[in-house]
């Protein structure tokens, strides 16, 4: 996986710039505990919890097409649904 866009950014500072200001930038950028880091491994996290969402939406979705697909349909579904489900009466 690439660098994040933050990073190509960063560079265009101490590429196109220069004094101790930047150079002392251009060290903190480039640490391990540096925000460029932060966002790389945030990247993922965010991808994921997004994917999660996008599937509980359309789970939600779904059974809001359902509901409205019971109230469309009215009482006669329920009760014919309840007379094919009861079993006939033995003897």
């Amino acid at each position: 996986m690439g660098w994040p866009t933050s990073w190509g950014t960063a560079t265009e500072v101490w590429n196109e710039h220069e004094g101790e200001a930047v150079a002392a930038f251009q060290t903190w950028w480039a640490r391990e505990d540096s925000p460029a880091k932060a966002l790389l491994d945030g990247t993922k996290a965010a991808t994921l919890t997004g994917t999660g969402l996008m599937i509980c939406g359309g789970i939600v979705l779904t059974l809001k097409i359902a509901v409205i697909a019971q109230l469309a349909c009215g009482p006669r579904c329920v009760s014919s649904a309840r007379l094919r489900s009861v079993p006939a009466p033995i003897g």
